[in-house]
């Protein structure tokens, strides 16, 4: 979607295609073997918000590190790299280091269903071949009851 990549209005545009998906029977949005599932997903939505989420982890683990630095220089005062201190910051940053918990799919991933019937050219075709199938089934029912009455 153009809406997407130049992060624009989004929203607009899945509107659009929803109701055009709610309104046309038989709309298949997925296609092959192999089809993406859901069927549309924001590829540029999705590397803003791992961008984002990359930062923000970034910002923490740094702000994780700075605290270790502090607390660990206060529990051993001397100056410079002893073993003691890297492994006082090395078990404060593993404890409290901020992980990617990675993006919910309701942000990028959308699923469009179609109606199982509609009123569009499929539709009232398929509407038709019912009514003419009964009216068929119907012909024939009253042809062999007909038959075996008056035999």
């Amino acid at each position: 979607m153009e809406a997407d990549k130049s992060n624009g209005d989004v929203e607009t545009a899945l509107h659009e295609l929803r109701s055009f998906v709610h309104s046309h029977m038989n709309t298949n949005l997925s296609s092959g073997e192999f089809a993406i599932k859901p069927p549309i997903q924001l590829k540029a939505r999705y590397e803003r918000l791992a961008t984002g989420e990359q930062q923000r982890v970034q910002a923490l683990n740094a702000q994780v590190a700075a605290q270790a630095e502090s607390t660990c220089g206060q529990q051993f005062p001397a100056g410079g790299f002893n073993s003691p201190r890297v492994s006082c910051i090395q078990d404060y940053v593993s404890r409290n280091a901020a992980s990617d918990q990675g993006i919910p799919s309701e942000l990028y991933k959308f699923d469009f269903l179609s109606p199982r019937w509609s009123p569009d050219l499929a539709g009232i075709s398929l509407l038709l071949s019912a009514i003419f199938f009964f009216l068929f089934a119907m012909r024939v029912a009253v042809a062999v009851w007909m038959k075996k009455r008056f035999d």
